[in-house]
């Protein structure tokens, strides 16, 4: 997404966001919004003061400008996190994930990267000291209001993020709409850069550090 192509420029560049902020006229606030996809589509002006207060190169610039404009077509946007309190937004607005259990029902489907969850294995992850009388109809409830939370609208409203298959679960995610995906994709990078790169290996793996929130 933008605030990754953002960050990792920045960082390449050797500059702080407050730094980046000054320089481009905008608050710091904006800059974290941009970086960490709460804020998804800039204006085209922004584009342009952001490349300057970096000094990007040509090729960096039409870097930034392209996120930019994919970022505009793009349509319904996605992100999950589950590295730190488990949060989703889409455009850039949070989504109700609802209870605590529902949201433990996503952060464990999201852990998987894709493999089917069995049923049995949610209940007895969300009730460790033994399930309900109700537990598995609850789980079913969670994961149809997860399903409905998470559908997109659009061109991709008939893309099925959340699936199920007789007893078990699959949550359907690439690595720019999921933390988790995201940070093990930055550090095989760096790792396969850092022999030859160490410098550009350890921008990436700051870029990973930075997808993490909380303790």
């Amino acid at each position: 997404g933008f605030g990754l192509v953002l960050r990792e420029l920045r960082l390449a560049v050797g500059a702080t966001q407050a730094e980046l902020a000054r320089r481009a006229g905008v608050s710091l606030g904006t800059i974290r919004d941009l970086e960490q996809g709460r804020r998804l589509r800039p204006r085209a002006d922004s584009v342009a003061r952001l490349s300057a207060a970096l000094g990007l190169d040509a090729g960096q610039a039409e870097r930034l400008t392209q996120a930019a404009d994919a970022a505009e077509a793009g349509g319904s946007e996605l992100w999950v996190q589950v590295l730190g309190p488990v949060l989703a937004r889409r455009d850039g607005q949070p989504l109700d994930l609802g209870s605590a259990r529902q949201r433990a029902v996503l952060a464990l489907l999201a852990l998987q990267r894709e493999a089917p969850v069995l049923r049995e294995a949610i209940v007895d992850a969300v009730w460790p000291d033994g399930p309900t009388a109700t537990a598995v109809n609850m789980v079913q409830a969670y994961v149809g209001r997860l399903r409905r939370v998470l559908a997109a609208d659009g061109a991709d409203r008939d893309r099925a993020v959340l699936t199920w298959s007789g007893e078990s679960y699959r949550l359907r995610l690439a690595a720019d709409e999921l933390d988790l995906l995201a940070f093990e994709d930055l550090a095989a990078r760096a790792a396969a850069t850092a022999p030859e790169d160490p410098a550009a290996a350890c921008v990436l793996y700051e870029q990973a550090l930075g997808l993490w929130h909380g303790d």
